[in-house]
């Protein structure tokens, strides 16, 4: 099976490198082609079964060495939360535990455990997201969020936006999956900063989290700073883009921490040449000036007719060129009289060649650079009736 599959790999990729592009091109607010195939891919981060990803800085990992190395109080000290067993306490009166990590937008991961007996505190405290923004981490089984006060029948024993995964005071969770106490708890987040212009506020910033797997805040926009019995404003002072990534409470419940590490993501904002909101025109003509000179490049440096006018095209859809387009004229005409005396039987390597560039026509006419009516056209589809091949897409 594994030879089976390295061979139609293997085979798929002779065909995709010597396939010319037949999807849609560049236009006035796309730098890249579909499928572009001078689009980078995506850097390799490995996740190992039940580990950080490889990027992940590991906050703590259930030793000594990383509370002395990743955490601090408020006043910028070795923070006075203890490692024991493991695991990751807060102290009486510690304050908070700051990560001494600093970014803009991040992922976030963190265990925790409530204890069996979660007492009179009721595991009460609240992993701080960006330093200021608190999801709040408190005993809330299906019984304790139905239960009333007994001396104020009234009330509830706790409100919706105080429960496990809220945004403390803002925005109750979505869904409540909270695992009974004794049980490990896990918080996967996404934070996104605030984007300041100056004092002006451009973008609050935003959570998405899951709790034990399951989505509780999707894309939350924060409405400032979270704290009790206050509704808040934006506040630039407390509300960087660049801050800490977590921070832990200490609420005078020893509730333990097993795991905590974050990674930095890119900014949501980066991609400025492939559409969307935040297009920058300025961005994409420059790239399309580097890819136009690069694939240009390519074109003089094959004498390969189909690359050739394959690249030539590349290079006039990243950046119009009279003088190109005088290459492709050319190239065209090179072109049709290399496949015009193909008939009958045909070598597999040509038959391939002429399903590619039958892609390429049809994207041709799809994308305007050309007409039915044009010789290349003609000539590429009459070559592949004529050869009686069956058209191949790539």
């Amino acid at each position: 099976m594994k030879k089976l599959l390295t061979t139609a790999v293997a085979a798929a990729l002779t065909a995709a490198l010597t396939a010319g592009p037949n999807a849609d091109r560049p236009d006035a607010t796309h730098a890249w082609a579909v499928h572009d195939d001078n689009r980078p891919n995506a850097p390799i981060v490995m996740a190992p079964e039940g580990k950080p990803p490889a990027d992940a800085v590991v906050l703590f990992d259930g030793t000594p060495e990383s509370v002395a190395r990743y955490w601090r109080d408020g006043k910028g000290n070795p923070t006075k939360w203890e490692c024991r067993d493991g695991l990751f306490y807060s102290t009486p009166k510690s304050g908070l535990a700051w990560a001494t990590e600093m970014y803009s937008d991040c992922q976030i991961h963190v265990e925790l455990r409530i204890p069996e007996d979660p007492g009179k505190g009721l595991g009460n405290t609240g992993v701080y997201v960006g330093g200021w923004y608190e999801l709040q981490v408190l005993y809330s089984s299906k019984a304790m969020t139905e239960m009333r006060y007994p001396h104020a029948p009234w009330k509830n024993a706790n409100y919706a936006d105080g429960q496990m995964g809220a945004v403390y005071g803002q925005k109750p969770p979505i869904v409540n999956p909270f695992r009974e106490a004794g049980e490990w708890q896990n918080f996967d987040i996404i934070f996104h900063a605030a984007r300041w212009n100056s004092d002006t506020l451009v973008e609050p910033a935003t959570i998405t989290a899951f709790l034990n797997g399951v989505l509780i805040q999707d894309n939350y926009e924060l409405e400032g700073p979270t704290l009790y019995c206050y509704r808040t404003k934006h506040d630039k002072a407390r509300e960087p883009t660049l801050c800490h990534a977590v921070a832990l409470q200490d609420h005078g419940v020893p509730v333990p921490y097993r795991l905590v590490w974050v990674r930095p993501i890119p900014p949501r904002h980066e991609n400025t040449t492939h559409g969307g909101r935040d297009f920058n025109p300025a961005d994409a003509a420059k790239l399309k000036a580097e890819l136009a000179a690069k694939t240009l490049a390519l074109a003089h440096s094959t004498e390969h007719p189909e690359a050739a006018l394959v690249w030539l095209w590349e290079s006039y859809c990243y950046k119009k060129s009279d003088a190109v387009r005088a290459e492709i004229d050319a190239a065209t005409e090179k072109y049709i009289a290399r496949i015009s005396g193909w008939a009958g039987e045909i070598p597999q390597e040509q038959r391939t060649e002429l399903s590619n560039m039958s892609g390429f026509v049809d994207m041709g006419v799809r994308n305007g650079l050309f007409t039915k009516d044009s010789p290349l056209y003609k000539a590429v589809k009459k070559a592949l009736e004529e050869t009686k091949s069956t058209v191949r897409h790539f």
